[in-house]
């Protein structure tokens, strides 16, 4: 139960460190952050073991030994995400780079790889993260992540119409309810006509 509790409070975190990239206003961005925080910190205070990660007899006991096991194991994309969730962009980067050693063609290692790179230099597209998110778009066009960060690059460039496209293909693909649904049609609205 404990590791269940920490992996949905990693994904939650990690989305909202993920919004802070795109570009959600910054108050926005950081209320959001601090009520999943604090939803997170009231859920394992009341179901949670501090200093945790799975249970059982075996299993990494804290986060740098979680960290330690990935690392050991060569689970290079499990450590480069859980890096990411910690606010350790370099440390994910390097196990990134590890991963897409493995697995060059992965459109969710290529994209989430330029979200990353992306991050690091001011949260700028151009240069690498473009060329990664090409390479993403390449082995899968129908990646809603990839495309939504071709849009940020594209937009970076002022190429108003290829933002608008990539951003209405992501939106065709992404379920009507979903926030980033919501997101995109923002997105896409603020655009010059």
């Amino acid at each position: 139960m404990t590791a269940a509790f920490i992996l949905l409070a990693f994904v939650a975190v990690a989305a909202t460190v993920a919004w802070l990239v795109r570009g959600l206003p910054r108050r926005a961005a950081f209320t959001l952050a601090a009520v999943v925080a604090g939803l997170a910190g009231i859920g394992y205070g009341l179901v949670g073991e501090p200093g945790r990660l799975a249970d059982g007899p075996g299993h990494p006991t804290s986060v740098a030994e979680q960290l330690q096991a990935l690392q050991a194991q060569g689970r290079w994309a499990e450590l480069a995400r859980l890096q990411a969730g910690l606010g350790r962009l370099q440390e994910s980067e390097i196990a990134f780079r590890k991963a897409l050693a493995a697995g060059p063609g992965d459109a969710g290692l290529l994209a989430d790889t330029a979200d990353v790179v992306a991050a690091r230099q001011g949260r700028r597209m151009a240069g690498e993260p473009a060329l990664l998110v090409a390479r993403a778009l390449a082995a899968d066009p129908d990646h809603v992540k990839s495309l939504a960060l071709a849009g940020v690059a594209a937009l970076e460039r002022q190429d108003f119409d290829s933002a608008r496209g990539a951003w209405q293909h992501a939106l065709r693909l992404t379920p009507r309810d979903e926030p980033l649904a919501q997101q995109l049609r923002e997105r896409i609205a603020s655009l010059p006509h």
